[in-house]
């Protein structure tokens, strides 16, 4: 049988809507990812494109490969582009382009979360990709007006293919760059604009280092063309530090973030009267500033920055800006120890927040507002206000919200000691993460209802829901926090009168939160912080300074409890030169600091 009338064979062997459907994909190059696919041949749903792919396949017509990829038959593919009918292709080709826009921006979104799959489907759709990009980016299709957007697409097509064997399509794409920025012509609005969401866009997905040289080269075109290169320049050019300000800020320079943040409100002052523009970016400026000193303990400058902030916004009617800026001024008053100006401010703000319809920004300011109770012991006023957030939540159908919310009333019982109530939310929250097919959320649920169950005396319900956390917990690796599971199997353990099977549990806790941080997790919490500052005082041989520090924590009311104490009492050892010290059979030392000293243990130099 002769290769034509073998695929006229296969063709004839499908069913009859597929056979009729079948040169819609005459668009595609090579072939095309389900969703694709299903676009170009307007399928009623992705199952029933994948239906008929699967028939291709039976048929020999198409190879699945991953992330539901389907290679069609070349014989086919030149089949179809010779009897598909003229309309038809048109119409099949603008929904192609369609399906293209959308992958492209999938993809690049991906890039950033699932790198793996991205480069992989990024490859196998490359040549509709660059047939997609091809089109647009050329004259006709290329002009002034969409030579921005179009320069977008082809730097993240850019992005996907930069790990790729892929000279040909690098070499089209340089050029298609370049023929769209040369129609942007000199520094512009829009040229700035442009810049600006690519700076914005790495600094969202944690790109610090593209986006710190992105944002520094923004500021220097800014100075170059000067403040007066066009209308609103001299805003773009404070915008612009602001953007590098927020960059350092991330990367934890906050010293040099301040020295860009300022430079942008010294732009900015003369002119906020007369434009509101300025107005805004000047509050924006002041906020990040009070970010940057509040985070570097400078509470009083901090607390004039967002008062400035609050007054500039008010002056240009930026109510939202000033709602803002007044709960984070309210989170100083209280790191300040002035909880009733915190209220004060943090009410103000929900006032606002609340006659705007800002639900995200009112349930923020309900949890601040708990929080403050919660640390000035109002247990009541703190449960009311977590209340109001979880009923906004669940109007909202919000989930992680509520679960979030469920949990935090649980944790307020505990904190009471009214176990049966913790154990009430506990299970609210369990259930709410269950019926919205959150098994993260289930962990955690799940490990906070049986401690909750074994402080209440329910050891075998406790037992039972621990288990299930634990299974389902395993697919997550460390961010499940098994070690806080196997701590709670511990204490249920040695409620049980098991006291060899709490101590297996509690080993396996240390060994769990060991692998954790060798593996690079970090402890910021003032275990690990005391640790690293012993770790540098032996290093650099600043003992006694630190002995000194380690014997004023002793003395602090808060450092009483007998797990502090052991802490406290085996740094003091290490400082003194001692090594080799047993730490897991150590049972007065919480689990988490037994690990936290086995690893400083390992990295400490040899006492001489």
């Amino acid at each position: 049988m002769s290769t034509n009338a073998a695929l006229q064979s296969s063709i004839q062997s499908l069913s009859a809507s597929l056979q009729k459907s079948l040169p819609k994909l005459a668009v595609l190059q090579g072939g095309g990812n389900l969703v694709v696919v299903s676009h170009v041949m307007r399928s009623e749903s992705v199952e029933a494109a994948k239906s008929d792919m699967d028939s291709l396949v039976a048929a020999g017509l198409a190879e699945e490969k991953q992330y539901t990829f389907y290679q069609l038959d070349d014989a086919l593919l030149a089949h179809l582009r010779t009897t598909v009918g003229k309309d038809e292709r048109q119409v099949s080709y603008q929904h192609w382009l369609a399906a293209m826009d959308q992958l492209l921006g999938f993809l690049y979104q991906q890039y950033f979360e699932d790198n793996v799959m991205a480069v992989a489907l990024a490859t196998l759709e490359r040549d509709n990709l660059m047939a997609y990009l091809g089109e647009i980016a050329q004259a006709p299709n290329l002009v002034n007006e969409n030579a921005p957007q179009v320069l977008v697409l082809l730097k993240r097509m850019e992005k996907l293919i930069s790990k790729q064997e892929a000279p040909a399509e690098k070499e089209e794409l340089t050029q298609w760059m370049k023929n769209a920025d040369s129609l942007l012509g000199p520094w512009s609005a829009v040229r700035f604009d442009l810049e600006r969401q690519n700076v914005e866009q790495l600094l969202k997905q944690g790109s610090l280092e593209p986006a710190s040289r992105a944002a520094q080269s923004l500021v220097q075109q800014c100075h170059e063309a000067g403040s007066t290169a066009y209308v609103g320049a001299n805003n773009d050019l404070a915008l612009s530090n602001i953007l590098l300000g927020r960059v350092m800020k991330a990367g934890g320079s906050g010293e040099q973030a301040l020295t860009y943040l300022q430079q942008a409100q010294t732009l900015l002052e003369p002119t906020v009267e007369n434009d509101k523009t300025a107005g805004l970016y000047l509050v924006a400026s002041l906020m990040e500033q009070g970010e940057c000193l509040f985070t570097q303990g400078q509470l009083v400058p901090a607390e004039v920055s967002y008062s400035k902030a609050i007054e500039v916004a008010e002056s240009v009617g930026d109510l939202r800006g000033s709602g803002i800026a007044q709960t984070q001024r309210a989170s100083i008053y209280s790191a300040m120890e002035r909880p009733a100006d915190a209220l004060r401010g943090f009410e103000s703000a929900l006032e606002i927040f609340q006659s705007s319809d800002e639900v995200v920004l009112t349930v923020n300011v309900w949890h601040q507002i708990a929080m403050l109770h919660r640390v000035n012991e109002d247990f009541d006023s703190a449960k009311s206000a977590l209340e109001s957030a979880l009923a906004l939540l669940q109007a909202q159908g919000n989930a992680p919200g509520v679960i979030s919310s469920l949990l935090e009333l649980g944790s307020l019982s505990e904190t009471q000691e009214n176990f049966p109530e913790a154990v009430d939310y506990y299970r609210q929250a369990l259930k709410a993460a269950e019926d919205s097919g959150d098994q993260y959320r289930q962990v955690a649920a799940g490990n906070r209802l049986a401690d909750a169950q074994r402080q209440a005396g329910n050891i075998a319900e406790a037992l039972m829901v621990l288990e299930q956390a634990g299974n389902l917990g395993q697919q997550f690796g460390h961010d499940a926090e098994p070690w806080k599971t196997w701590k709670i199997l511990s204490d249920l353990e040695a409620a049980s009168d098991n006291p060899d099977g709490s101590q297996v549990a509690r080993q396996r806790a240390i060994e769990a939160y060991v692998a954790f941080r060798v593996e690079g997790g970090q402890n910021n919490e003032g275990d690990g912080q005391l640790c690293a500052m012993v770790l540098q005082g032996i290093q650099t041989q600043e003992t006694a300074r630190v002995g000194e520090m380690l014997a004023k924590l002793g003395a602090n009311d808060a450092w009483q409890s007998t797990e502090n104490k052991a802490l406290l009492s085996v740094l003091n050892d290490f400082l003194e030169g001692k090594r080799e010290i047993p730490l897991i059979e150590n049972t007065e030392l919480n689990y988490r600091h037994a690990a936290e000293l086995m690893i400083l243990q390992d990295r400490l130099p040899d006492a001489e």
